[in-house]
């Protein structure tokens, strides 16, 4: 079996069934689980997602990093996500809709994933229907996370933005280049170079 903290992860989430705390449960559902799981080493500028393709996937990056954009009409990329390690990553609009995406999905340094199809999953709540809130509440926490920027764009200081984010990724200036980060922020590559700086 191959070693990963994806149920680790899971343990840790508010909504994980108590149903799977039993050792001799939890040990048929990780049994279950790895023969639906795929795991995959990943090289940097990987793309997982494209525009106009329906995310199917549901991918949780056990390490590594990974940045979810669109373009413009002049190929500028915005930055709507900045991944870190330990977390779970999907177009949720598209997999829930089963809609094309207008997405990239792409790794930005060498990781390693594990994911499971929407297929995969629906037949894994069938056999464990007591995965269904958890798996609800992993792709909800896209929603939430989305509001919370949102009202971060509009309320915060643009250093208050940069310090939140090297709060929930420490290690961010390492993993993403400075020009994805302020995009993401939706600030300059000099008000980064000053909140560094202060």
């Amino acid at each position: 079996m191959i070693k990963h903290r994806l149920y680790e992860a899971l343990l840790d989430c508010k909504n994980f069934p108590n149903e799977l705390r039993d050792n001799h449960k939890r040990e048929e559902f990780i049994q279950f689980m790895d023969a639906q799981l795929c795991f995959s080493y990943l090289e940097k500028n990987q793309l997982l997602l494209t525009p106009g393709n329906i995310a199917d996937q549901v991918y949780f990056l056990d390490w590594g990093a990974a940045k979810g954009y669109f373009k413009d009409d002049d190929n500028k990329q915005h930055i709507l996500y900045l991944w870190d390690e330990q977390t779970f990553i999907t177009d949720t609009l598209s997999f829930f809709l089963a809609s094309p995406s207008n997405l990239y999905i792409e790794i930005t340094q060498e990781s390693f994933v594990i994911s499971i199809s929407k297929q995969k999953l629906n037949e894994s709540i069938t056999s464990f229907p007591c995965l269904k809130p958890l798996i609800e509440a992993i792709l909800f926490n896209d929603f939430i996370s989305c509001r919370k920027r949102i009202m971060d764009l509009i309320s915060l200081p643009s250093t208050d933005r940069y310090y939140k984010l090297k709060q929930a990724i420490p290690k961010v200036g390492l993993k993403f280049q400075q020009q994805e980060i302020a995009s993401f922020l939706g600030i300059s590559r000099q008000t980064i170079s000053r909140s560094k700086k202060s």
